[in-house]
C-alpha cells in the first residue's frame, strides 16, 4: 500500500536525521534542527517523485502516517477495497479534530457507513457524528477556530481568480448572499 511505503520513507528520514552529527553552524541563530530539515527534504523529494505540489506531498505524508499508526481499521478497509481513498480522507479530516482518546471509537462507529455511503453522504454523516462525539461544546470550539480565520486569493486563467475564505458559517453565509445577490 502506498501509505506504508510513504510512512517507511518518513521513518527512515527521521532515523537518519537523529543519527546525523550537528554541523559546524549548529549553534548559529540561523540553524534549523535536523529533523525539520529532513522533513522538508522528504516532502520536496516526494513532491518531485509524484509530480505534486509540496503542500500535497506534506498532506500525503500526514495521511500516510495516520493510516499506518492511528487508523488501522480504516487502512485495512482501504487495502481490502471496502472503501475508497476519498472515504478514508473524509474520515481522517473529521477524526483529526477529535481528542486522541476519542478517535478509535469514532473510527469504529463510522467505518460501516463508509462502506455503504457515497463520499458526500459519508462526509455529512461523519460531520454530524463528530459534532456529537467531540467533548467540547460548539461554542468553545467556535471561539478557538475564530482565530484561524483567513482569506486567500488564487489567480486563475482568463483574468479570473478564486477567493477562498475560512470564516464562521454566519459570516460566510452573509458574504455569499451579498456576492451572489441571493
Amino acid at each position: 500500500m502506498r501509505a506504508d511505503a510513504i510512512d517507511q520513507l518518513r521513518v527512515r528520514s527521521e532515523r537518519e536525521a537523529a543519527t546525523r552529527a550537528p554541523g559546524p553552524f549548529a549553534s548559529s541563530p540561523f540553524s534549523t534542527d535536523a529533523a525539520k530539515m529532513a522533513r522538508r527534504s522528504l516532502v520536496a523529494e516526494l513532491a518531485c517523485a509524484l509530480r505534486v505540489p509540496e503542500g500535497s506531498a506534506e498532506r500525503l505524508l500526514v495521511e500516510s502516517e495516520s493510516l499506518v499508526h492511528d487508523l488501522a481499521a480504516t487502512r485495512t478497509a482501504l487495502q481490502q477495497g471496502e472503501i475508497s481513498y476519498r472515504h478514508a480522507k473524509a474520515l481522517m479530516d473529521h477524526v483529526w479534530s477529535l481528542p486522541k482518546d476519542a478517535r478509535a471509537g469514532f473510527e469504529s462507529a463510522l467505518l460501516p457507513d463508509a462502506r455503504k455511503l457515497t463520499v458526500a453522504k459519508f462526509d455529512g454523516t461523519a460531520r454530524r457524528a463528530r459534532e456529537k462525539a467531540h467533548p467540547d461544546t460548539i461554542t468553545t470550539r467556535h471561539a478557538k477556530c475564530i482565530t484561524d480565520r483567513q482569506v486567500q486569493l488564487v489567480p486563475a486563467r482568463d483574468g479570473m481568480a478564486w477567493l477562498n475564505a475560512y470564516l464562521s458559517a454566519a459570516d460566510a453565509n452573509s458574504v455569499y448572499e451579498r456576492i451572489s445577490g441571493a
